[in-house]
């Protein structure tokens, strides 16, 4: 778990970028959504991943940033 400082730290560094291609695969679930995962370089060094979800029935997308 991270600390509230740590957390306003992540979500204000400017320098966070992914540099691949994003490619969506089908949700390892089997259902209709799409997924990816990303790494997040930032000039701070932190290991963070980007998990994106999309489901093209419902209209639901969503991101969560992991480290």
């Amino acid at each position: 778990m991270i600390t509230e400082n740590e957390f306003k730290d992540i979500l204000s560094d400017t320098t966070k970028r992914i540099e691949e291609d994003i490619t969506w695969f089908d949700d390892e679930d089997h259902s209709p959504a799409k997924e990816f995962r990303a790494r997040v370089i930032n000039d701070n060094g932190d290991s963070l991943h980007l998990k994106g979800w999309f489901n093209p029935y419902s209209g639901k997308l969503s991101y969560t940033l992991i480290r």
